[in-house]
């Protein structure tokens, strides 16, 4: 079970372009100014903030929201999340490099055209998303979960898929090896996608 953030709503609000710490803040409706690198979020809530312009380095969020924000073609790298939830985010294009996740929940998100490289996830959820011509690049994983996502045309490349539940997801011409999506967890109505990966033909 993913671990909700411990956060409290009577957060003071501020400008995410000023200092390096950042703890029970809430940032709303601005643009990102400058490059967050080597920055910490503790407890923080974000609604309407625009963060694609820069990237996100070295970076810690521990029990954060984001609500309604835009991380379109973001680069995330060597950054650690846990416990923290994205609502109705639009992360297109985004590229999330060798960051861990630990408790996270990505819910209504738009990470079409995404990368997920060399990354470690545990207890990460992926609901009501779209994941539409997205990668999963050598990832390791612990309590993965997609639910009603929209997965098609998803590369998946030496990430193994075995007890991940793809059953309510749209899996048509996912790009995954047998050896990959062996022990993966399928609904009836998927098996010609599957079959298809294993070059079987059905007259």
């Amino acid at each position: 079970m993913i671990k909700k953030p411990m956060i409290f709503y009577d957060l003071e609000e501020d400008n995410v372009n000023k200092t390096l710490h950042f703890e029970n803040k809430v940032f709303k409706n601005h643009k990102l100014e400058k490059e967050l690198i080597e920055k910490e979020f503790n407890s923080c809530m974000f609604q309407h903030i625009d963060f694609s312009s820069f990237p996100l380095e070295n970076m810690d969020m521990i029990d954060c929201i984001f609500e309604d924000c835009d991380l379109s073609g973001m680069k995330l790298e060597n950054n650690t999340l846990v416990r923290c939830e994205f609502k109705r985010c639009k992360l297109v294009g985004s590229f999330f490099d060798n960051v861990g996740e630990n408790d996270i929940l990505y819910s209504e998100c738009n990470f079409n055209y995404s990368v997920f490289s060399e990354s470690t996830f545990k207890n990460v959820c992926f609901t009501s998303t779209n994941m539409i011509d997205s990668r999963l690049y050598l990832i390791t994983h612990k309590g993965l979960e997609f639910t009603d996502c929209n997965l098609s045309n998803m590369e998946v490349m030496e990430t193994k898929l075995k007890e991940v539940d793809l059953s309510s997801c749209n899996i048509s011409n996912i790009s995954v090896t047998p050896k990959d999506i062996e022990g993966a967890i399928i609904d009836y109505s998927q098996l010609l996608d599957v079959v298809s990966l294993l070059g079987v033909k059905i007259k």
